[in-house]
């Protein structure tokens, strides 16, 4: 797997990721050079043209995103497939060439990075598969018990060399250019990456019976053709799921920025600030994707709110404020019942709990308040306090996490702002405060503004 624009889309590159990328394909080389010396050469060329020649299904233009820029590419079975029936030495071989199909599309540098990345990748899982025991060509097995012994159970530990190894060069990458954290980021490759290998696994193994024991030789990969095709399809529709949920998301931020015209953006800073919030801290991909969207659509109650509360130069009264409190509660039902926000609705009920108790809804208190919506919390009134208003122009960066530090212990997590401090060293950009809007629409009602919270308690 590949993660998308993972070469091509970092810029300027700077020397310490130029230099990653020459030092994996230094190790790619050697290991090719390795298994040349200890293997010989790869005997059938033409079986390694018909593996090659796979890399045509990659048809411009597919989607292919599974998650989190990850992309599922036909190119991921041709260095399993490799080591499968032609050995190791092969797999290395085929590993750097499989790329070739799309070159005139990348940049070279992308081009070079996923090469050598893909040679490593087929050498390292060969290596695997014959030290546990595989046969290349699946020779000299004979029935049930064989395959699984020296077919399966080995693919599949090579397999996981596969994942670990395709994780930890692109993590090495990605945390060079784009210095996002390490541990956050190998989690959700290893989770995104796993299933797409196991398919390939699978396909890659009956490539392998009928190019060994079957016999067909290089005209199996043909008959491979069907199966990658499905599974192509099947990551395709995946991919469209995923761009449909966003595309919700946007439409309804865009129908509270319509409602309150000085929010506009807000949702979506809220939203990337509260990730990479939980990126500092031990969530898995799925628990920081529902973060991510329960920071986006923390305000979507508000479309419940009549528009004259929403309005910055009218004051609310005392017994109008419960309407404006109702508001998480209010979004809650609005996005009941869609599965594909249920992992997001406890933080957006309770973004406005305090960790004393005094917020609300429901006056929850310290850890009975979901992680998720202690993580948005934070992640909302920094972006609160990095906002103008009419009365006071935005704060800075420090200022404004000066001012969550203070409530660290009786409004916020200590554990969540600590690590509010260490995505803001990670990421200088989120102290965007997005675009200037026109002056009768620069501001919107501060109620996720820390005073505006103290009060509300």
């Amino acid at each position: 797997m590949t993660v998308q624009g993972s070469t091509s889309g970092v810029a300027p590159m700077g020397g310490a990721a130029r230099a990653y990328i020459v030092g994996v394909g230094v190790l790619a080389v050697g290991l090719c050079a390795m298994s040349w010396a200890l293997f010989g050469p790869p005997r059938d060329v033409p079986g390694l043209v018909a593996l090659l020649a796979l890399t045509l299904l990659n048809r411009p233009g597919w989607p292919s995103e599974i998650d989190r820029g990850v992309g599922f590419n036909v190119a991921s079975l041709i260095p399993v497939a490799a080591f499968l029936v032609l050995g190791p030495t092969a797999a290395g071989i085929v590993g750097a060439l499989a790329h070739l199909a799309s070159a005139w599309r990348v940049p070279v540098r992308a081009l070079a990075f996923n090469s050598a990345m893909y040679s490593v990748m087929g050498s390292l899982a060969g290596f695997t598969y014959l030290a546990m025991g595989g046969h290349v060509l699946l020779a000299d097995v004979h029935g049930a018990k064989d395959l699984f012994a020296h077919g399966l159970v080995p693919l599949f530990v090579a397999e996981i060399v596969l994942v670990l190894v395709n994780a930890l060069i692109l993590c090495g990458i990605m945390v060079l250019s784009r210095h996002e954290p390490f541990r956050a980021l190998f989690v959700s490759l290893v989770s995104s990456t796993g299933m797409p290998y196991l398919v390939t696994g699978g396909i890659a193994l009956l490539l392998g019976v009928l190019w060994g024991p079957v016999g067909l030789d290089w005209v199996s990969t043909a008959l491979v053709v069907v199966p990658v095709l499905t599974a192509r399809w099947a990551f395709a529709r995946y991919s469209d799921e995923r761009e449909a949920k966003e595309r919700t998301v946007a439409a309804l931020l865009g129908a509270v920025e319509t409602k309150s015209p000085g929010s506009t953006g807000q949702g979506a800073r809220v939203g990337r600030l509260a990730a990479w919030v939980a990126e500092e801290l031990p969530l898995g991909p799925d628990d920081i994707e529902a973060v991510r969207v329960a920071g986006a659509l923390h305000d979507l109650g508000l479309l419940a709110v009549p528009t004259a509360l929403l309005d910055p130069d009218r004051p609310v009264l005392p017994d109008e404020a419960a309407l404006l409190r109702a508001h998480p509660t209010s979004a809650v039902r609005m996005l009941a019942g869609v599965t594909a926000f249920e992992g997001s609705l406890p933080a957006i009920a309770h973004h406005h709990e305090r960790l004393d108790g005094t917020g609300y809804p429901d006056g929850l208190a310290g850890d009975d308040i979901p992680l998720g919506a202690r993580v948005v919390a934070v992640a909302d009134a920094f972006q609160a306090l990095m906002t103008p208003r009419r009365e006071r122009p935005a704060l800075a960066v420090g200022q404004a996490l000066a001012r969550i530090d203070t409530l660290s212990g009786t409004a916020y997590d200590p554990v969540v702002v600590a690590a509010l401090a260490r995505a803001l060293d990670r990421h200088p950009e989120a102290g965007d405060a997005g675009p200037t809007l026109p002056a009768a629409l620069a501001s919107a009602i501060a109620h996720d503004e820390p005073a505006a919270a103290e009060v509300a308690s």
